[in-house]
């Protein structure tokens, strides 16, 4: 099991990792035909997707993937790429995401607080965003970088607190999660 590769989020000419939600943004290859095939240790899901905020709304852009059909997407044909763990990609979808919910993303990783399973924690990042959205629409954004400083500053071990046993399957499972109350339970 090794580090997975972020879905990332475009958010005022900046580029986030996605490192929790509230739910499940919602896409899937599997509602365009596709089904994702794992292509590295780092992309298990065999897909990550790129989302953006403009004027406002919830966007997937670009969608790398790997799997055995490639069929248009919103009139984008996908075009082979053969690294970040995908085979093809398809560039400037510009799918509005029907998105009720939080959205944190952090930017400017730390690489002392690398995990090296699963998914990043939030207090490994200098910037940490939390974007709510009510049907696609942005409605709020709160930055929540002092806490995830005030988390590296009052627990000089926090990566320690993200290490255990890797045969432990709630351990594995909150690794691999996005889930807001398995990463970043201080959020309501």
């Amino acid at each position: 099991m090794s580090a997975q590769i972020p879905d990332k989020l475009n958010y005022i000419f900046k580029e986030y990792d996605i490192i929790a939600l509230s739910q499940p943004i919602g896409f899937h290859p599997l509602l365009y035909g596709m089904e994702p095939v794992p292509a590295t240790m780092n992309c298990w899901r065999g897909f990550r997707c790129c989302y953006s905020v403009e004027r406002g709304d919830l966007l997937l852009k670009d969608l790398h993937i790997n799997a055995e059909l490639y069929p248009m997407i919103n009139g984008i044909s996908a075009q082979e790429l053969l690294e970040d763990g995908a085979h093809h990609v398809y560039k400037d979808l510009n799918l509005l995401c029907d998105y009720t919910g939080m959205i944190l993303a952090g930017a400017d990783f730390l690489g002392d607080y690398f995990i090296p399973m699963g998914f990043q924690r939030p207090w490994g990042y200098v910037e940490v965003k939390q974007l709510k959205f009510e049907n696609g629409k942005l409605t709020d954004v709160f930055d929540q970088s002092w806490k995830v400083e005030e988390m590296r500053r009052t627990r000089a071990h926090a990566r320690l607190g993200a290490q255990g046993d890797a045969n432990d399957p709630k351990f594995v499972s909150e690794c691999f999660s996005l889930a807001v109350d398995k990463k970043a339970a201080w959020i309501k």
